[in-house]
């Protein structure tokens, strides 16, 4: 994907600008759950099953640290963080 210089300075100016003003963005964020043994639970065909959430936050590392804490999740549980504003098809139900 390419971007040009002056989208790129455009797209910094608008998350910085959110971050300060402390916008809540929705964030898409794809998470496994793990059994008691700590293994990752899987279905009958043996792929991950990954659970959505929707986190409203400053950024996507925020959300990941906001889901991992109410969640108690190890960081090596996220599988995806995306921002719900930008991509259309979206795991999380829109609300």
């Amino acid at each position: 994907m390419k971007i040009s210089k002056t989208r790129l300075k455009e797209i910094i100016k608008e998350e910085l600008e959110n971050v300060l003003e402390g916008v809540a963005i929705p964030w898409c964020v794809g998470y496994v759950k793990k059994d008691k043994e700590g293994k990752i639970i899987k279905d009958s065909k043996g792929n991950e099953i990954i659970h959505y959430e929707r986190v409203y936050a400053d950024a996507g590392g925020v959300a990941e640290t906001k889901l991992r804490g109410d969640r108690n999740l190890p960081a090596d549980a996220i599988r995806s963080t995306h921002n719900m504003n930008e991509k259309k098809d979206t795991k999380c139900k829109k609300q």
